[in-house]
């Protein structure tokens, strides 16, 4: 799929300019037409309100205020981020109940820095390409006709197309 004709809007939420810049780059490389940069959990939650994104990134380690994990209780409390955003954490902390805590919560994908910009960029790649085929499912999730969403999610196992999707389809459908 060709992500370069779809993707509008980024949020990055990270309080490191060396970081934004790389991740920036990589934004820009997949096609990305607006990037917002938010350095803390209230400029952050400030942008949701006004804006919606097609994909979130955002640092665990935040500059000041609530922390990333925090961040990301209050964006779902709050119903800020649609089924068919993909959201995906940062940290350069690596310590196993840091990341089992943040896994419970569910992004689409938990990235541990540093990283490189085509480590980044693959893995977005990977994400998008599931939330742009899978855009009809989230957005019959998002206006809560669930029955349509499983009837769509039955018609992506049947045509077996992604075969390596049908977990993650499987686990959609489950939920």
């Amino acid at each position: 799929m060709d992500l370069t004709h779809s993707l509008q809007a980024a949020l990055v939420i990270e309080h490191q300019a060396l970081a934004q810049s790389h991740i920036k780059y990589s934004l820009l490389n997949l096609g990305f037409k607006s990037i917002e940069f938010a350095d803390r959990a209230t400029m952050a939650i400030k942008a949701l309100h006004k804006s919606h994104f097609d994909l979130i990134l955002c640092a665990y380690d935040l500059n000041r205020g609530a922390d990333g994990y925090q961040l990301f209780e209050r964006i779902i409390e709050e119903g800020l981020l649609k089924s068919t955003t993909a959201f995906v954490f940062m940290s350069s902390e690596n310590d196993l109940p840091l990341s089992q805590s943040i896994i419970e919560l569910k992004p689409d994908d938990f990235i541990l820095k540093p990283f490189t910009a085509k480590e980044l960029e693959l893995r977005l790649k990977r994400i998008l390409s599931k939330k742009l085929t899978l855009r009809p499912v989230f957005e019959a999730i998002d206006d809560d006709e669930f029955d349509g969403a499983l009837n769509l999610l039955n018609e992506q196992l049947a045509k077996n197309a992604k075969p390596k999707w049908v977990p993650y389809l499987l686990k959609l459908k489950g939920n």
